[in-house]
């Protein structure tokens, strides 16, 4: 799915993941649900026409599995670079484990790791806030994950949020509760992010927001 020229949504991945289209190279946000690698190559090789050594650099938003599941199997084909929060990257790599505040969703992501057979991967850039990776500025927002970062396009005016927050019935709706760690600090990154000046909000599960972007943030902090 085109968004901009320079945007595609690849669907169907169980997360929504983007193709940023360079002259040179190729990004992805983001890598979907494990065992959906091939639906990214064909992507780029069928849809875009472009070879999948295009793709230099995946930029995962947090560690979450529907996020990362892909990570491992891409760096492989593609020889693309990881980059993504230190926490967040730990939490990948297998050194720390993930956290959750509530037991049931710690149970649920066992569960899910074990039946993809995930395989933790080592991310090759570590980012920070304020971190630009090409064209995107680095912003930490952590309140679903630690780790949690949003990229921001000042050129294009487009923000990738992943899971800080989406939008259903024409209003913006916060981190799933479930499985976020902190929903104040969560909060938070939202109040940090609508500082910004946004065209287009890509999220990691609602359809991207076109218009009125921070007048709807806005909406969702004053409720």
């Amino acid at each position: 799915m085109k968004i901009t020229n320079e945007v595609h949504l690849i669907d169907g991945l169980n997360c929504n993941c983007y193709l940023v289209l360079l002259k040179s190279e190729l990004i992805l946000i983001d890598t979907g649900m494990p065992n959906n690698e091939k639906k990214v190559i064909d992507y780029i090789e069928k849809v875009l026409n472009r070879k999948a050594t295009e793709l230099k650099t995946i930029i995962i938003t947090h560690h979450h599995l529907d996020h990362v599941g892909n990570a491992n199997e891409l760096k492989k084909l593609t020889g693309a670079k990881i980059a993504m929060s230190e926490k967040d990257g730990m939490v990948l790599s297998g050194k720390i484990k993930p956290k959750f505040n509530r037991n049931l969703a710690t149970f649920v992501y066992k569960i899910f790791m074990k039946f993809f057979g995930f395989k933790k991967v080592n991310p090759d850039i570590v980012l920070k806030n304020a971190d630009m990776v090409k064209e995107f500025e680095v912003i930490s927002t952590p309140g679903h994950t630690e780790g949690s970062i949003s990229l921001y396009d000042k050129k294009r005016k487009i923000m990738f949020v992943g899971d800080l927050m989406g939008c259903k019935n024409g209003k913006i709706i916060s981190a799933p509760k479930m499985f976020s760690l902190d929903m104040e600090e969560n909060k938070k990154s939202i109040e940090k992010v609508s500082k910004y000046k946004i065209n287009i909000m890509l999220s990691g599960h609602s359809d991207p927001v076109l218009k009125d972007v921070n007048k709807l943030i806005e909406d969702y902090l004053k409720s």
